[in-house]
């Protein structure tokens, strides 16, 4: 089984920790260095606790001379650049935020390793296709997010016996839906339910849908990691930007799974809040003389009209009365008091 919690510098994820929210800025960087920076202080001044980017190389992946112009044109924009790697980990550094990457090939994990980096994650199609990838990772031993969008319950399990066979139990399994916006009807959260269920250790969902009330969701049903894409402006072209959430409301997103962990609190409620005891004394029905009640009556439910006020016998303890007397004259319209009445011997 994996492990439940996960650290990850001074970070742990997993085991009812914070949700470590990661902003995807993947490709949204349009392959321009200024512009990767910006997202990085973006996601920061957001909230996010980490910023992460996917290491693609056109020939590293294709054998570009059966690819289309368009296609190499559409890639080189994608790409990151193997030479931008020490500039956006200082970035990150001076930002103060775990930066790292999702390797689709292999010298990208190198890569990756030369800049120390705290962990991992494998996207979906390397999880379905590259198992030489997956265990290459799991040999750093660093932790790793490994997204299960494209996958079958079959292929996972062997992915995480790979991971557990190289001795890493440091996996967080990441529910996604792998189509680019997600509907919502065909989210289903509860698969994290299941993926807890098969290995027992940390989970978290990579949000493909519009918005982020599906995110906030995901937290209330225990995402210890959530990842979501960010950008700059959502009219950017680029496959990524549409879906993506501007810095404000990804800072309004961070700000939402906060709250939604902190009103989660505890299963157990032993006793009512002090001010919430105060407004119920102060609402509770008492018991009012409907007409005069002569000394010595036996206490009728039919003598008593109930009404709110602060002071008097609650309506609850109506039946502590069953034959019970007046001890004075209680004139109609009084609030009845203990010392108004004679209780039975037997109340």
């Amino acid at each position: 089984m994996l492990d439940r919690e996960i650290r990850v510098a001074d970070r742990i994820i997993g085991g009812g920790h914070p949700c470590f929210v990661v902003a995807e800025i993947g490709s949204n960087h349009n392959r321009d260095l200024h512009m990767a920076k910006e997202l990085i202080a973006a996601a920061v001044e957001a909230g996010a606790d980490a910023v992460k980017f996917q290491s693609q190389a056109l020939e590293e992946q294709y054998l570009a001379a059966r690819e289309t112009p368009e296609f190499i044109d559409f890639f080189r924009k994608t790409e990151l650049p193997e030479e931008w790697y020490a500039d956006l980990w200082a970035e990150g550094t001076k930002r103060g935020t775990f930066v790292f990457s999702s390797p689709t090939y292999l010298r990208a994990v190198d890569l990756l390793e030369a800049q120390n980096v705290a962990v991992y994650k494998i996207a979906s199609p390397q999880v379905a296709t590259y198992p030489a990838l997956v265990r290459r990772v799991a040999q750093t031993g660093k932790p790793m997010i490994v997204s299960a969008g494209m996958v079958t319950y079959p292929g996972l399990t062997r992915v995480v016996e790979t991971c557990l066979a190289e001795g890493n139990r440091a996996v967080v399994i990441l529910h996604c839906v792998s189509r680019y916006p997600t509907a919502p009807a065909d989210v289903n959260l509860r698969t994290m339910e299941t993926y807890r269920a098969m290995f027992g250790g940390a989970v978290g969902f990579s949000d493909h849908t519009e918005g982020y009330h599906i995110s906030v969701a995901a937290t209330a049903l225990g995402a210890a990691v959530l990842e979501k894409h960010i950008t700059l402006d959502r009219r950017l072209p680029g496959p990524d930007h549409a879906f993506a959430l501007e810095p404000s409301d990804f800072a309004a997103m961070v700000r939402a799974i906060r709250d939604a962990e902190s009103s989660l609190g505890s299963s157990a409620r032993l006793s009512l809040p002090d001010d919430v005891q105060t407004f119920v004394r102060h609402i509770d029905m008492r018991l009012v003389a409907a007409r005069d009640i002569d000394a010595g009556e036996v206490l009728e439910p039919s003598l008593f009209v109930h009404r709110r006020t602060r002071e008097g016998i609650s309506t609850s303890d109506l039946a502590r009365l069953a034959n019970a007397v007046a001890a004075r004259r209680i004139t109609a319209g009084s609030v009845v008091h203990w010392d108004d009445v004679v209780l039975s011997r037997s109340a």
